[in-house]
């Protein structure tokens, strides 16, 4: 603390262990009379075999008129499961990797970053969200999950302690009770993903702005089949309007892309809602989530994974022919030949 300027504070923290780390990491900057709080950087990583947590907080001081400093906070929190490893009790919590990053001056910058990898399953799964500029306004934090092979995140709600969020929740091959749970009333999400292969399932948020929640799948596939997109539970914006971009890509390549804008506070422009991206002739995906909100307040979950699989098209055709000649031909059988067209036109 100083009367002029307070001094700048940095803090760092990391943390490897074989089965659960937690790091935790606050700077305090320091407070000042004639001008603004000195500015802090706060970094806290963590890395396990089982479960990983990092907390990163970057608190200026407090200045003349309360007048604080920006700051930077980033928490990175890892999990490697390799195979074979050993399952603890299910009373234990649960596999999985979290970060939280939060910054107490306006204008300061987080990044919350979470990573999941199983050996065994084949899948890696990252989860980032951040602010994607200066927050001018707010104090922002940013949050974020990740597993393989675990319970997918229900949507994140967004508290009155701090109104100034960004999440992104990801599970790549997640567990298909969880997923049952997911979809309650959407109906046309769970009628398209029943039977089907689930590859991964996230949530995306952000209140305020301008923040950006990705996630990162990099999972098994089989090749030939289609790729569908599930939205649903939206936590729609109560301001005046919302605006926001997402995207899909695989291996760099955009299967999805759009702008939305919500001018209805009430409207769920992704309310239980399936999209086709198409026929991947890959092995494994490497796909691409991207959520940027610009304007307002906006977030919702989302399906990643294959239907069950079912002739295409073509091959249905083929079936309904194959059967109206059968209907034809047995029809002929039991009336002759003597009156052929109109035995055909009465089948029709």
């Amino acid at each position: 603390a100083g009367a002029e300027a307070g001094g700048a504070a940095t803090a760092n923290a990391r943390v490897r262990s074989s089965y659960s780390a937690l790091a935790n990491a606050t700077a305090y900057g320091g407070s000042a009379f004639y001008n603004a709080g000195a500015g802090s950087t706060a970094s806290a990583a963590a890395t396990s075999s089982y479960r990983a947590s990092a907390n990163a907080a970057a608190l200026s001081g407090s200045g003349r008129f309360g007048l604080m400093s920006p700051a930077s906070a980033e928490a990175i929190a890892s999990v490697e499961r390799q195979r074979g490893a050993p399952q603890p009790p299910d009373t234990l919590l649960a596999s999985d990797a979290r970060a939280r990053a939060f910054a107490s001056a306006q204008g300061s910058t987080v990044r919350a970053s979470s990573s999941y990898r199983d050996v065994s399953l084949g899948a890696t799964v990252t989860a980032v969200a951040a602010s994607s500029a200066q927050a001018g306004e707010f104090q922002p934090e940013a949050l974020s999950a990740a597993n393989v092979g675990g319970d997918a995140y229900g949507m994140s709600i967004f508290s009155g302690d701090n109104p100034a969020q960004v999440v992104s929740y990801a599970s790549a091959l997640p567990v298909l009770g969880s997923i049952g749970a997911l979809v309650v009333g959407s109906p046309t999400v769970s009628w398209a993903f029943a039977g089907g292969d689930v590859l991964g399932a996230g949530t995306v948020g952000a209140m305020f702005f301008p923040f950006t929640s990705t996630a990162a799948f990099q999972v098994p596939f089989a090749s030939g089949r289609h790729l569908l997109l599930g939205l649903l539970n939206p936590y729609p914006s109560w301001n005046a309007s919302a605006a926001f971009t997402f995207s899909v890509s695989n291996d760099g390549v955009s299967l999805y892309s759009g702008s939305f804008a919500a001018q209805d506070p009430l409207e769920p422009i992704f309310s239980d809602k399936v999209i086709d991206l198409g026929v991947i002739n890959r092995d494994r995906l490497d796909l691409l989530v991207t959520f940027s909100l610009t304007e307002g307040l906006y977030g919702f979950n989302y399906i990643l994974g294959s239907p069950s699989a079912v002739p295409e098209l073509s091959t249905w055709l083929m079936l309904a022919l194959g059967l109206a000649l059968l209907t034809w031909r047995a029809g002929r059988t039991r009336a002759g030949f003597s009156h052929p067209m109109p035995d055909l036109q009465h089948r029709c």
